[in-house]
């Protein structure tokens, strides 16, 4: 159990929408004092990188404001509907790839080929914002590995730390940024670990299929 879950159970049992608390509330619900470093360094209150943020992130809430010393406010994630998630200005929305799952597609081999399909598809879509983020030993398994280069060169694949899976930060992006998942993977061990997944992957998540270079997705 993490020492703060008393935390975590105040933002769970919270009905309101937006949570601000001065350091000597938090301290109180905490029932010991903040570290020097929650005091002078914003980063402490990112929403994710470190096991604390949990505390927030699990019920579904994210630090949208931040007075050093003073207070943080927590603003809770709205939970979407599906038809929310699909934007009618779709070139705001921003998308997020699960890049490994897109390469192999259906195959037990990699491919880049495989993104490209996914980046064009996307474009045809209306969407003009998105990244890739892939498992750092992606690179070693590849088959057309110029191609890999070439959208390594041109920054749209973002690679995850050596021996850090890339759901960590594809999960982790999709809170901050509130985009859309394009994965056929349903994240099913982050559901039993992280509420906020528990609670919106699935509206989150398009799944698809790419046939001969077609990509068809799920209700996308």
């Amino acid at each position: 159990m993490s020492k703060y879950n008393r935390l975590e159970e105040y933002l769970n049992k919270s009905q309101k929408q937006i949570e601000t608390l001065n350091y000597e509330e938090l301290e109180r619900i905490l029932g010991f004092s903040l570290p020097k470093s929650a005091y002078i360094h914003r980063a402490w209150w990112s929403n994710g990188g470190h096991s604390h943020a949990n505390a927030w992130n699990n019920p579904g809430w994210k630090v949208t404001k931040v007075e050093l010393g003073q207070f943080i406010t927590f603003t809770k994630i709205k939970i979407l509907d599906y038809q929310e998630i699909k934007p009618t200005k779709r070139s705001n929305k921003i998308v997020v790839l699960d890049g490994s799952n897109i390469a192999y597609g259906s195959s037990d081999k990699a491919s880049a080929q495989n993104i490209k399909f996914m980046i064009d598809a996307l474009k045809k879509k209306g969407f003009i914002k998105f990244i890739v983020i892939v498992d750092a030993s992606l690179r070693h398994k590849i088959e057309d590995k110029r191609i890999y280069n070439e959208l390594m060169k041109d920054g749209l694949i973002k690679q995850s730390p050596a021996r850090t899976s890339a759901d960590k930060f594809i999960i982790e992006y999709a809170k901050e940024k509130n985009a859309i998942i394009i994965s056929n993977d349903t994240f099913s061990d982050w559901k039993k670990e992280d509420a906020w997944v528990k609670l919106n992957i699935d509206k989150y998540r398009i799944s698809f299929m790419i046939i001969e270079g077609i990509v068809k997705f799920d209700n996308l």
